[in-house]
């Protein structure tokens, strides 16, 4: 899926980052950290340059990589991010979203 999303809609299709994130999460609930580290580090840069640090997707990229952080043992790095990303769903989103809360209860 993802291979073909890369090939016919390009890396910065929001559709082609939608599956490469899906593709993060099966890496990540499968327990392989560096493999879902590396694609996620590339969808969060696309994210950003391509779409901006407030599309949902971007937000979602940067949560996933924070959780990321947290199973490889990168406690510090993964609040970093979390607190980051809560910053930008209160802006986006606002604090009462169920998004914001439930990423604000994380931290």
């Amino acid at each position: 899926m993802v291979e073909t999303s890369l090939r016919v809609l390009g890396g910065g299709d929001p559709n082609t980052l939608a599956n490469m994130n899906n593709l993060v999460s099966t890496c990540r609930d499968q327990s392989l950290w560096e493999e879902a580290e590396e694609l996620e580090v590339q969808v969060m840069e696309t994210s950003l340059r391509v779409l901006g640090e407030k599309h949902p997707l971007t937000l979602a990229s940067i949560n996933s990589l924070a959780l990321i952080l947290k199973g490889r043992g990168q406690d510090a790095e993964a609040i970093k991010l979390m607190e980051k990303c809560e910053q930008l769903r209160t802006l986006v989103l606002g604090a009462n979203h169920p998004y914001t809360v439930i990423l604000a209860s994380l931290l």
